[in-house]
């Protein structure tokens, strides 16, 4: 184990002196994070590939030359407006001679029946975006999403079901929302399962024959958004390796934190402050300025309305009229008129009273 990592140390070091040498400038259409948000995280750093103008719309950083460890991206005008997702297509990163992520080659016979691979195919494996396409609205960013780098293994009921409708859809709302800009966004990996398989019917790693192919999976896929300055943080992660994704983690929710991504929380609580629950933050509230067609809607409804209470004031003046009449009718017919029938009967009560007295 020490070897190992010695020797990956040896290639990350050989890698940042590969990149420094080559002096790319960081030019982008949208924006990746300082490297003191990702500092956390060892690895190849790329920032440029080659055969396109321009680096990547996000940080990315490699845990070998295989396996993404971390993405990241500030939240700006870049990431608003109609953020559809893409159809692109996948290719290798180049990067300083080497070329990052599997092949494409080497991930169709990675989800083929056995005993070639783990089976099923894409119907039951996709290539689970880190950095999704949907969180950016220019093509060229949208297409920069599609490097083999950017993916790992991801059953494809955790990749179009709770990880898409839930994690992505709600990190999509923030960087949509100009109140978060100069926000982060991580996504990252954490648990490399290294020169395992899986077999079919079975969601548990078991050993296989790395020569066969070498695409890795990891044990768990990790999202996080965070406030600049460290204004706090939400964490949401789940297993792709696992149908709809295992126990699907959210912070401060109803699974705790499992251990394997203690690291990578302790990082996050390092760079952007303290733990809060998942998409807790205040939605932002369109108030719609009334136009002046409504204003004069609602004029006309106040006009219709003191029309209609003068309405009804006439309608209740006509009934009691004609009630008045209707009472002196029937007092006409009985001999008297009942105004004057009403003053005998209190002239009577008050000869009465005099009687008695």
């Amino acid at each position: 184990t020490v070897s190992v990592l010695y020797w990956r140390m040896n290639v990350a070091i050989a890698m940042h002196l590969a990149v420094a040498a080559a002096g790319f400038a960081a030019v982008s259409t949208a924006t990746p994070c300082p490297q003191a948000a990702t500092a956390g995280w060892a690895g190849v750093r790329p920032t440029h590939h080659e055969g396109a103008p321009t680096a990547l719309p996000y940080t990315l950083v490699m845990r070998s030359v295989d396996v993404p460890a971390v993405t990241c991206f500030v939240i700006d005008e870049t990431n608003r407006g109609e953020n559809k997702r893409d159809s692109g297509t996948w290719r290798q990163l180049q990067f300083g001679g080497n070329a990052l992520g599997p092949t494409h080659d080497a991930y169709d016979d990675h989800v083929r029946d056995p005993p070639l691979g783990i089976g099923c195919g894409p119907e039951r494996w996709n290539k689970g975006h880190l950095m999704a396409d949907r969180y950016f609205k220019r093509d060229e960013d949208k297409a920069n999403t599609y490097f083999m780098a950017n993916m790992v293994p991801q059953r494809s009921n955790c990749n179009g079901g709770w990880w898409s409708h839930k994690v992505e859809a709600d990190i999509q709302k923030y960087a949509e929302d100009p109140r978060y800009e100069g926000h982060m966004v991580f996504v990252g990996t954490e648990g490399e399962v290294e020169n395992r398989n899986i077999i079919v019917g079975s969601s548990i790693p078991t050993e296989y024959d790395a020569a066969v192919n070498g695409v890795k999976h990891v044990k768990w896929m990790w999202a996080a958004v965070c406030k600049q300055g460290k204004g706090g943080f939400m964490m949401a992660a789940g297993n792709p390796n696992e149908p709809k994704c295992g126990d699907q983690y959210l912070s401060l929710g109803n699974f705790p934190l499992p251990k394997e991504l203690h690291g990578v929380f302790g990082n996050l609580e390092e760079y952007c402050g303290t733990v809060e629950k998942w998409a807790s933050w205040e939605k932002r509230k369109k108030q719609k300025k009334p136009s002046s067609r409504s204003e004069d809607k609602a004029r006309r409804d106040i006009d219709v309305g003191a029309t209609v209470t003068r309405a009804k004031k006439k309608v209740a003046s006509a009934q009691k009229a004609r009630l008045r009449g209707r009472d002196i009718e029937l007092g006409k017919e009985a001999g008297t008129p009942r105004t004057s029938r009403s003053a005998d009967l209190k002239a009577t009560t008050r000869n009465k009273r005099k009687l008695i007295d």
